[in-house]
């Protein structure tokens, strides 16, 4: 089990270059997310680029490291990563 550090709000999910190599290399099969901001005082568009888009970077790191499979959410929704990522700037 590998433990990386980032940081959500930062571009590349905050993840040094040391951090990025390792995971491109290593035979992963299973990442977890486990972030978010749960403040409900922010504008919405703040907490749509601390929540919504650090998922769609992970799964587009995920996408990238060969050895793991992305699945849909269990609801079946479509993520639309193109969409969202353009209504959030990115």
């Amino acid at each position: 089990m590998t433990y990386v550090e980032g940081d959500m709000a930062k571009e590349g999910l905050g993840l040094s270059t040391e951090h990025r190599e390792l995971l491109m290399s290593s035979h992963i099969s299973l990442v977890f997310h486990i972030a978010a901001s749960v403040s409900f005082q922010e504008p919405l568009l703040e907490t749509m680029q601390t929540n919504a888009w650090p998922v769609i970077e992970v799964v587009q790191l995920c996408r990238a490291i060969a050895d793991v499979t992305v699945k849909e959410p269990g609801t079946g929704a479509n993520l639309g990563l193109g969409r969202l990522g353009s209504c959030l700037g990115r």
